[in-house]
């Protein structure tokens, strides 16, 4: 995805939660910083050595090098780096006692353009104000999420949903 400033976007990512930077967060991108391998995000954790190359890997595979500076809209403004998912596969061998441990990894900017998703593809997100427009829904289920969405998010009830009716 090619980016550039004045593109809305929308974090794919639980960045900060406690700044309210999570996954559906949307926001402005109004510039960008210069690359800077000091300001890459240091991570924690058994595996975080391993998250930390993947991350400068993908910084050095970056051809543009400038991070986005996004205006968030709850007003937040953060430098988006790159960010790595990591899930470890564990398997045995063939006499069962041989631990094979592998790693899979993804490394991405945490942001796809913001104009416009999917009802599915909204699941499971802190969303902001939304429009949703089903005049195209091809699918009750479609219909049932975008209203759950609807009754969640713009009336803040479960009482009213459409599961409790």
């Amino acid at each position: 995805m090619r980016i550039k400033s004045t593109m809305r976007v929308m974090l794919v990512a639980n960045i900060d939660p406690a700044k309210g930077l999570v996954n559906g967060c949307q926001g402005t991108i109004r510039r960008f910083e210069p690359f800077d391998r000091s300001k890459l995000p240091c991570k924690d954790g058994p595996l975080g050595s391993y998250i930390e190359s993947q991350i400068e890997l993908h910084a050095d595979r970056n051809p543009y090098k400038p991070w986005p500076i996004v205006e968030f809209d709850n007003g937040q403004v953060r430098t988006i780096y790159p960010d790595c998912a990591v899930t470890e596969v564990i398997s045995y061998g063939e006499n069962g006692k041989d631990k094979i441990t592998n790693l899979l990894s993804r490394t991405q900017l945490p942001l796809v353009a913001g104009y416009a998703i999917t009802v599915h593809k909204s699941q499971g997100m802190t969303l902001d104000p939304v429009t949703v427009d089903l005049s195209e829904a091809f699918e009750a289920s479609q219909i049932y999420v975008a209203r759950k969405l609807y009754y969640m998010f713009c009336c803040g009830t479960q009482a009213n949903s459409p599961t409790s009716q």
